[in-house]
């Protein structure tokens, strides 16, 4: 399933997961099973800075950001290479919800995918989002190239019923 990213989200989310519940630990959620979706880069939203509700999420969002640095080194040997990926070795104790990212170059821009274990999507979402936009900034502007598209793939997309 792919989804759009953006006003009408929260109203396809609601349709979507209707009849999509489960309880764990007592508590009960609504939850999508292997989604994707796609964000549009946003400079003007890299100036609002979107704190985690978690501070063990900001120290890996720190993590991750230095090991962009591999990924660029990857693309400027080769700045077609699709080796230009990482997987998330950082243990925040939250069971690393981002699980790798990988990024590419196409067209002279950079181009984002990133795997999810589980994604929380009213506590995390902008959050995760912004993140995504600083991870694929970093490597375009030190590559000197445009933002092409961000994907966000996701094996559990849930949120909490309180």
């Amino acid at each position: 399933m792919i989804v759009d990213y953006g006003s009408e989200f929260d109203l396809l989310f609601l349709e979507l997961v209707r009849q999509h519940f489960i309880t764990i630990g007592g508590k009960q959620y609504q939850e999508l099973l292997n989604i994707s979706y796609k964000l549009d880069f946003s400079e003007q939203e890299l100036e609002k800075y979107v704190e985690s509700p978690h501070f063990e999420d900001e120290v890996e969002r720190e993590y991750l950001l230095k090991r962009v640095d591999d990924v660029i080194s990857v693309l400027k040997n080769d700045i077609n290479s699709r080796q230009a990926i990482f997987a998330n070795l950082y243990d925040n104790g939250l069971g690393k919800c981002i699980t790798s990212a990988h990024f590419f170059v196409r067209d002279g821009k950079v181009f984002l995918n990133t795997y999810f274990r589980s994604q929380e999507a009213e506590k995390n979402l902008e959050y995760d989002k912004f993140t995504h936009f600083l991870l694929v900034n970093k490597v375009s502007k030190e590559l000197g190239l445009e933002v092409g598209e961000i994907t966000v793939i996701v094996a559990n997309f849930h949120r909490t019923i309180e």
